[in-house]
């Protein structure tokens, strides 16, 4: 089924459609690549549970190694003679030959039906589920959400990370997976028009829960990194500008530890990726610089108790990037601010919800500052209003259905006001659309693969518009909603 919602009467501004983007890592990660928009100074103390914790020292590196189906699927349109007796191209009758049917009737399966908002049909990563559609005049424009329904992809066992990325020099994206469960990350290249080809597979360490991209070996070529929490370690898998990937080279983070997630971003400006590592057990992040083709000795910042989630934005406004932690065990968000030269100051904590599993950054009440919004899978996301000092100011819960694990902050109606779209328990994408003022409204549920667990947003099919991609831990998939134009 297709849907316009025209929710233009909700908003007074107009932006532009969001540039295009030629990477995404995980979100909150993730990238998740969302727009890192800015918050509103809501209750300048209002730092309730703040604490600062003090930076630890540093971890060692050693080098070793490690180790998959594929399936895809289509669906199409029928078309047969009417044997009802009622005219073709009237409701409950069967399309014209075209496939199209009179006034605002849709064809569907050979039959004009009146159009919906939401196709029940729901499936794992072998079945297209239903979503809402184009927009009535089949242009995007601000105030309209335009979303196609999710195609499903096959990648592996336990997909559990997702980005984007173009590892083949053609002009289409390719899509990333880290698939936990089967110890290695899979790669499907854009075929153009967002569909994708088959899926190839490579080894990475056990366990791989996080996922990036940067070129860390300085050859030109966009390699791939994770994070492992069966070994422990970060795997980077060095490309070879075709698509294709050399053996894995692993840097230990230690013994008896769970990373949790993994952020690729240029800490010191100098054109060379970092990759920054959630650990859980002692609660610290490892900071991987890169130079000269190489990781530097990791560094590590302690934050809150049991860190699940990792994000980066300038929350200081001081154009470096801070980082924040979201702390499942404590119940906090942790806020180290960057000093451009790959270190970061002692983290002060806040509260942000139960059991808080994710973290991103946007401009919530339009004040153009960054906040900083988790996705707590008790029901709801906590949005904390940035200062732009650095620190955090008031705290505004969001009911959130589905059980919400994982999150990106986007404009996805183009009104210039950042919206969030989550990931849960419930096999859906809930999408909420902010006002500017701090308020996020539920108006979509778009059914996804089983057991999602990370979310990001990219430009795949070039025209401008921001798309959805989830990793589905339980179908061993991702599943692809594009933004219609």
């Amino acid at each position: 089924m297709r849907l316009a919602l025209n929710l233009a009467p909700l908003r007074a501004r107009r932006a532009a459609p969001p540039e295009r983007r030629r990477l995404a890592l995980r979100s909150g990660s993730a990238a998740s690549l969302g727009l890192l928009l800015a918050g509103c100074p809501g209750d300048d103390n209002g730092q309730d549970g703040t604490t600062t914790l003090l930076p630890t020292t540093t971890a060692t590196s050693t080098i070793g190694t490690t180790q998959g189906p594929d399936s895809e699927d289509a669906t199409s349109s029928t078309q047969g003679p009417d044997t009802t007796g009622c005219t073709p191209g009237s409701s409950g009758c069967t399309c014209l030959p075209d496939d199209t049917c009179n006034g605002a009737l849709v064809c569907e399966g050979g039959t004009c039906q009146e159009p919906s908002g939401t196709d029940t049909t729901t499936g794992d990563d072998t079945t297209t589920t239903g979503g809402p559609g184009v927009c009535g005049n089949g242009m995007a424009e601000a105030g309209e959400l335009c979303l196609g329904t999710a195609t499903p992809f096959a990648m592996g066992a336990g997909t559990i990370a997702i980005a984007a990325a173009n590892f083949d020099g053609d002009p289409a994206l390719d899509l990333v997976a880290a698939n936990r469960d089967a110890n290695t990350v899979s790669i499907r290249l854009g075929a153009g028009e967002g569909d994708f080809g088959v899926q190839s597979p490579f080894p990475t360490g056990t366990g791989p829960i996080g996922i990036g991209v940067g070129d860390f070996d300085g050859d030109g070529d966009l390699d791939v990194v994770t994070a492992n929490s069966g070994s422990v370690d970060v795997t980077m898998l060095p490309g070879t500008g075709t698509g294709d990937f050399g053996a894995p080279i692993a840097t230990s983070l230690g013994v008896m530890l769970v990373p949790t997630d993994l952020v690729v971003v240029d800490l010191e400006g100098d054109g060379d990726p970092d990759v920054l590592v959630t650990e859980s057990t002692s609660s610290v992040v490892y900071v991987l610089r890169t130079d000269a083709g190489a990781f530097l000795p990791a560094a590590t910042y302690a934050v809150g108790t049991g860190p699940s989630g990792l994000h980066t934005a300038d929350f200081s406004g001081n154009g470096v990037p801070d980082l924040v932690t979201s702390d499942a065990a404590g119940g906090t968000v942790s806020l180290l601010l960057g000093n451009g030269f790959g270190q970061f100051g002692g983290a002060s904590s806040s509260s942000a919800g139960t059991s808080p599993a994710e973290v991103g950054s946007g401009d919530f009440n339009g004040d153009g500052l960054t906040d900083a919004i988790v996705a707590n899978p008790s029901g709801a996301a906590t949005i904390r209003l940035g200062n732009g000092l650095g620190s955090f100011g008031g705290q505004i819960p969001v009911p959130v259905e589905g059980g919400p694990v994982a999150l990106v902050s986007i404009d996805l109606d183009m009104d210039g006001n950042t919206d969030v779209a989550t990931v849960g328990s419930d096999n859906m994408i809930h999408i909420h659309l902010g006002n500017g003022a701090g308020m996020l409204s539920p108006v979509l549920a778009i059914p996804v693969g089983m057991a999602p667990d990370d979310i990001i947003a990219v430009d795949l099919d070039e025209d401008g518009l921001l798309d959805l991609v989830t990793a589905n831990v339980g179908s061993g998939g991702v599943s692809v909603i594009l933004t219609d134009a």
